[in-house]
């Protein structure tokens, strides 16, 4: 049987951009869990590969199938519902705890401003490299 682990931090990232030549560009999306102080990633575009406490994982490498199934054990949970999670944690203002939803705005180039409907504090921001780049 195996030991129960206790989490104590745990941070969910996801990075979206592009890849490939700039005549021909793929879309990936990298994940990124940190649990106490493992970090798995997983990307997901042209190369398909997932990296734990930053070494590539050589057994899943190029096959989308074997590393989603490696993902899912080293982190205890599928992707699809880590990314639900992610999203709908990110649809609660952090200064009034509102579910009303959000305003993106346009800042910088590449930046993207979410204000709360209720408060019209910024709630979230995102970058997007690939705008500026």
């Amino acid at each position: 049987m195996r030991a129960k682990e206790i989490i104590r931090k745990r941070s969910i990232n996801i990075k979206t951009g592009k890849e490939g030549p700039d005549y021909d560009p793929y879309a990936y999306e990298e994940l990124t869990v940190t649990t106490n102080a493992k970090k798995v990633k997983v990307h997901l575009g042209l190369d398909c590969y997932l990296k734990v406490f930053g070494q590539k994982d050589k057994d899943t490498e190029h096959c989308a199938d074997l590393v989603m199934k490696a993902f899912e054990r080293h982190v205890g949970c599928s992707y699809k519902s880590i990314v639900r999670t992610f999203y709908k944690l990110r649809n609660i203002c952090p200064h009034c705890n509102s579910r009303k939803g959000f305003l993106d705005y346009e800042g910088y180039p590449g930046e993207i401003l979410y204000v709360c409907r209720n408060c019209k504090a910024i709630a979230y921001s995102d970058f997007d490299e690939s705008a500026i780049i």
